[in-house]
Parts: C-alpha cells; sequence; structure tokens
C-alpha cells in the first residue's frame, strides 16, 4: 500500500512537470505560434532587414495594401508636425534615405508586448532606440556624424493566409531632449 502511495505520488509529479513543460513566457503560460511568429517578423524582419539596410527584407515585414504610418514626431500634444502616410513606398523611400546617410545603424529594442486580438489581428508594443553614424571624416547637415531616435512602437499586425506581417505602425517618439545616448 505504501509503495503504491509513493508510486502515484511519484507518477503525479512527473505528470506536473511534463504539463509544465514547453516555451513559456514571463507569466508562466506557453507562447503560441502567432506570437512566435510576429516575434520573428520584428527580429528578423524589422530591426534585421532596418541594421544591416537590406530593403527587401526590411519591405517583407509589412503589408502594403492597407499600410498606415503615424508619428507624433516627439510632440504628442501638438498634432500639426505628425508624419501620417498610407503608402509603404513612402516608408521604404524614408529607410533608404537612411540607408543611404549613415553607414552603421543599430536598434535596440524591448521584448514585444504581444496581444491577440483574433485570429487574423495583434497587437504589439515595444520601445525601441535606434542610432546611426557616418562613416569617420564625413558629417551630416548641422556638421553631425551620428543620428539618434527613440520612442515607442504600436504595430499592428495582420495574418493573411498563414504569414503574418505588420498593417499599421504608429510610432510616439521620444522628444530630442529626452533621448538617452548612447545605446
Amino acid at each position: 500500500m505504501f509503495v503504491l502511495r509513493i508510486l502515484g505520488t511519484f507518477s503525479l509529479l512527473m505528470l506536473l512537470l511534463a504539463l509544465g513543460c514547453g516555451d513559456a513566457d514571463e507569466e508562466g503560460e506557453e507562447i503560441g505560434e502567432a506570437e512566435i511568429a510576429i516575434n520573428e517578423v520584428i527580429m528578423e524582419r524589422w530591426q534585421k532587414g532596418y541594421m544591416t539596410k537590406d530593403l527587401p527584407l526590411y519591405e517583407s515585414a509589412y503589408w502594403a495594401e492597407g499600410f498606415m504610418y503615424h508619428s507624433d514626431m516627439g510632440t504628442p500634444v501638438d498634432a500639426t508636425d505628425d508624419l501620417i502616410f498610407d503608402d509603404l513606398r513612402r516608408e521604404l523611400e524614408s529607410a533608404t534615405a537612411v540607408f543611404e546617410k549613415y553607414q552603421d545603424i543599430k536598434i535596440e529594442v524591448s521584448e514585444p508586448e504581444i496581444t491577440l486580438i483574433d485570429d487574423v489581428t495583434a497587437t504589439v508594443r515595444q520601445h525601441y532606440r535606434i542610432e546611426g553614424f557616418v562613416t569617420d571624416g564625413t558629417m551630416v547637415e548641422g556638421g553631425f556624424v551620428s543620428w539618434h531616435a527613440e520612442g515607442d512602437s504600436e504595430f499592428t499586425f495582420e495574418r493573411r493566409g498563414t504569414e503574418w506581417r505588420i498593417r499599421e505602425w504608429r510610432d510616439q517618439a521620444v522628444p530630442a531632449g529626452q533621448l538617452q545616448l548612447p545605446l
């Protein structure tokens, strides 16, 4: 009888251990396929594409159809300077200009906070810090050798078929005088 209790207790512990195994986030919940796919888009397409100046890789993080970008430009109470466009080509033109101007680009992002809205929509919040540097001996407008930006991104992801991509990007930039430098 005693041996059966020990075996029963051991079996129960093994079952609990087995149920607790697998990928887990900080709250102890399992990380789903959608969250893994979304995180991969952020890290392997959005961040990596920008840092390596790989425009096709960067572009593959977005859906062109239905794309929207909105930045408060670091002045959340002043909407007059907001940058808003609904054409992915404008984002790619902006990225190309940065890629041409800065030889070294670094982006640091916080762990993304992913919220699944339904089977095809998710929101992702994360903090970013970015800096770009020109090569030694050169300067950009104003005599600067680097550019720095920081803020909070809120992405709306959409799944089309089996693929997740960014449909909308809302950027809440940190005002220039409040940047934490360097990375």
